[in-house]
């Protein structure tokens, strides 16, 4: 009976497939957009409504939206090398590598200069010291941690954009209790019903998941 995989092989692919929710949570939309629906969350004054379950599927679902291309375009690849499936350790390595194009690209794409500047400088101090091959800007170990990087510094700068409105509604609903005279009356017991008011009126679910898609086309 013919052995489709070897020893090598076997232990590369456990290998891969136990670092596929590390990935599929560093090097695709799903770090931007879960980090901007926490923030959001937390803007609105919401303890855990929606629960962090219902965010992350949330993210899930439109990570996969932006992905699929991408995704698409790598199992193509993968898939061209020839009819069957790669079966020993180094086959599997080298239709990975030749399957990566695709999402290095959507890496680099998303990724601030700035970004990519700093990890390759970076990177540059650690060969320097310890040596090893020489880091590149298109090395995926010097791109993954700029494109993380500049992630979350995206979505931080909507986080902002989203947190501003909410904290004047809480500021004015504060003034007036203080000026009525009913510093008992907790602000947040006032301010949620109209901020959540106020986000349904400009359907904010919406805009916010159609902006977060559209932001990396």
């Amino acid at each position: 009976m013919t052995n489709y995989f070897d020893p090598v092989g076997l232990v590369i692919t456990v290998a891969i497939f136990s670092f596929i929710p590390f990935l599929v949570v560093t090097a695709t939309s799903f770090l931007k957009i879960s980090a901007v629906l926490l923030i959001l969350r937390n803007a609105l004054g919401l303890q855990q409504v929606p629960p962090n379950m219902v965010l992350y599927g949330i993210s899930l679902v439109l990570s996969l939206l932006v992905m699929t291309p991408v995704l698409s375009q790598s199992i193509e690849l993968f898939k061209s090398r020839d009819d069957q499936l790669p079966s020993k350790g180094s086959e599997i390595v080298r239709a990975l590598e030749e399957a990566s194009p695709p999402v290095m690209n959507f890496l680099k794409q998303n990724t601030g200069p700035e970004f990519l500047e700093a990890a390759t400088d970076t990177a540059m101090k650690f060969h320097t010291k310890y040596g090893g091959a020489v880091p590149q800007a298109d090395d995926f170990r010097v791109l993954l941690p700029a494109f993380v990087s500049s992630q979350l510094s995206e979505a931080f700068k909507i986080g902002i954009a989203i947190y501003l409105p909410f904290v004047i509604i809480d500021l004015a609903v504060s003034c007036i209790l203080m000026a009525l005279g009913m510093m008992m009356v907790s602000p947040n017991s006032i301010s949620l019903p109209i901020k959540l008011m106020l986000f349904v009126a400009v359907d904010g679910w919406q805009k916010i998941t159609d902006g977060l898609v559209i932001s990396y086309l």
